[in-house]
């Protein structure tokens, strides 16, 4: 059971790690509204929607994990809390902030190095990006096995400067962990709606590195853009009820072109398999699978749900 004193309300107030194991000036503020403001001294803030579930839990959501925790222990100027990350719980300790309080000036200088990484962000499809998207890319920390990656730099890139586009991110030696698995990360987004995102892990040294390609993968266009079509193959269009769709099949992946004139990617699901087998492309919610009949005539079924029903 939770241990509370008067005036032990945890919502509202700016909590400092006391982990040893924790990035210097790691804080945590749980606003009432619903949002978790998450920064330490060495990383971009990070802001999540956090809710009680009941009298003693609690959960957020950090990238696409979500994380739950039991309040062990709240008084007017310390908060525990217990993290169930499968496979382990983690305890986490925390403070009320001093205030005044500044971090440590974390800046290059003599005593103080930077690590560099330095790169451009490519992308193959023929898609146009419309002028309110945005290009982030991130160098995280993803050595803590079960658990969010930590963003240790961050930069935001206008669409207008690319593709390609030009990265340079920077972050104290002091800030990385020894153990840190140093990793970039990047995504496009026209408001809500991803558009682009790296779907392989890619890796650098943690002592930096310099001209690093990374790879953004499509996943679906802006609303109500019309499709621009990818390099090859050309797509074949397919009706489905009163709705024609457009498939271009590639060996990992299929891009299909949306009754409204956007585009998605479905993922080659059953890759590796046997050449003879259908071929099923999927992203959970829209599937179409190709199919060989009769002397190698080819048949598509497509499903938004789990069976795909014959399409030509």
């Amino acid at each position: 059971m939770a241990s509370r004193e008067a005036g032990g309300s945890f919502v509202g107030k700016v909590w400092i790690s006391t982990d040893s194991s924790a990035a210097p000036g790691t804080l945590r503020i749980f606003l009432p509204d619903g949002t978790l403001v998450m920064d330490s001294c060495g990383e971009t803030y990070r802001l999540a929607r956090w809710k009680a579930t009941n009298d003693t839990r609690i959960e957020w959501q950090e990238d696409a994990a979500r994380i739950e925790a039991d309040v062990v222990n709240v008084t007017s100027d310390q908060l525990g809390l217990r993290l169930h990350l499968r496979p382990e719980v983690k305890e986490e300790h925390y403070r009320l902030a001093d205030v005044p309080f500044v971090c440590p000036d974390a800046r290059p200088s003599q005593a103080t190095t930077a690590v560099h990484v330095d790169g451009r962000l490519v992308y193959f499809e023929r898609v146009k990006l419309p002028p309110s998207a945005v290009v982030r890319v991130e160098l995280r920390d993803t050595s803590r096995a079960e658990q969010p990656a930590r963003t240790l730099a961050a930069q935001t890139i206008p669409a207008s400067q690319g593709p390609p586009f030009a990265f340079s991110l920077r972050v104290p030696t002091t800030a990385i962990d020894p153990r840190a698995s140093l990793s970039v990360f990047a995504e496009i987004r026209d408001g809500t709606r991803r558009m682009f995102i790296t779907d392989t892990h890619n890796p650098v040294p943690r002592d930096g590195a310099e001209n690093v390609e990374v790879r953004l993968t499509f996943v679906a266009s802006a609303p109500a853009d019309p499709a621009h079509g990818v390099v090859t193959p050309s797509p074949t269009t397919y009706r489905c009820d009163d709705q024609i769709f457009g498939v271009a099949f590639e060996e990992q992946r299929a891009y299909v072109t949306m009754p409204d004139g956007s585009l998605v990617t479905l993922r080659h699901m059953n890759a590796g398999s046997d050449p003879e087998e259908p071929r099923t492309f999927s992203d959970g919610r829209l599937s179409f699978v190709q199919e060989t009949e009769g002397v190698g005539a080819p048949r598509v079924l497509m499903a938004r749900g789990p069976r795909p029903h014959a399409r030509r």
